[in-house]
This record gives structure tokens, C-alpha cells and sequence, in this order.
């Protein structure tokens, strides 16, 4: 079977725009989550606090139960690692560069998270 080049190109042009959307997903993810942990404040009604309280967290009430969730449960180190490790992930699909072993860091990811929490 004789393949055309116009055959080749379609994958390869579906492929690179994928990996950009991928790409712009994880540096959102990892911007907005460095921004909520940055914004966090103790008083703000979230995760384990209830408050009549206007949240003043950048993201209001979401963002507030999130920093509120990752800071106190997960704790501060381990909301920026993840936060970094979005922005590394990011920089590897931008560069169409591939992640060897996807699966055991995404594992150990959320191994390191657990191990990291207080709930050990």
C-alpha cells in the first residue's frame, strides 16, 4: 500500500495541536494553583472552616476551599511542588518532548501527596 504525503500530514498536525492544548491545560492548572496558594487566607470560609465571611482569595469561593483543602490537608510544600510539577509537565508537552514512564510519575505523584499529607 502506497501512502500519500497528504495522508501523513493530518496525524501529525492533530498530534501537535493536542499536545498544545495539553500543554496551555497544564500551565493554567499550575499558574492558578500557585495564584490560590499565594492568596490564601486562614479566615477565608473553605475546607474545615465555615464563615459568613466574602472569601479574598483571587479565585473566591473555589479558590478558597481548594487553598483551603491542599493547605491544610496536603500542606503548603506539597500544594507548590504540585504546583511545579504542572509547570515542568507543561514545558515537556510545549517542547514535544515526551514523559518516559507517565504512568509511575503520575502514581508516585499522587504517592508523593499522601505520604506528604498529615494524614500519616
Amino acid at each position: 500500500m502506497i501512502k500519500l504525503d497528504n495522508e501523513d500530514k493530518h496525524p501529525n498536525i492533530l498530534i501537535k495541536i493536542l499536545n498544545k492544548i495539553i500543554s496551555l491545560s497544564f500551565l493554567f492548572i499550575s499558574i492558578s494553583l500557585f495564584l490560590i496558594i499565594i492568596s490564601f487566607s486562614a479566615d477565608d470560609p473553605g475546607w474545615g472552616l465555615a464563615s459568613e465571611k466574602i472569601p479574598s482569595n483571587l479565585y473566591n469561593e473555589y479558590g478558597a476551599w481548594i487553598a483551603g483543602f491542599i493547605i491544610r490537608e496536603l500542606g503548603l510544600f506539597t500544594g507548590l511542588l504540585m504546583a511545579l510539577v504542572c509547570l515542568s509537565w507543561s514545558f515537556k508537552f510545549l517542547k514535544k518532548s515526551t514523559i518516559s514512564f507517565f504512568k509511575l510519575k503520575l502514581v508516585s505523584f499522587f504517592l508523593m501527596m499522601i505520604c506528604g499529607s498529615r494524614f500519616f
